[in-house]
């Protein structure tokens, strides 16, 4: 595993998974509440780019520091 997967990358996916994208669940309750899929998409959507770029970022301080 060490081998194939470096810290960096697996602290960025650790971040990844906890910003990223939420459960089914919370979509479907966000579109019952919010009453369609505009808002739930736009939820799915936003946080999935914003785990992308905070994954990325931290991904490229960890090599640059270490």
């Amino acid at each position: 595993m060490r081998a194939r997967y470096s810290p960096a990358s697996g602290m960025a996916m650790m971040i990844f998974i906890l910003i990223g994208a939420p459960c089914v669940a919370t979509v479907a309750v966000v579109r019952r509440e919010a009453g369609g899929w505009r808002w739930a998409l736009a939820q799915y959507a936003g946080l999935t780019v914003l785990a992308w770029i905070v994954s990325a970022l931290a991904a490229q301080a960890w090599k640059l520091l270490a």
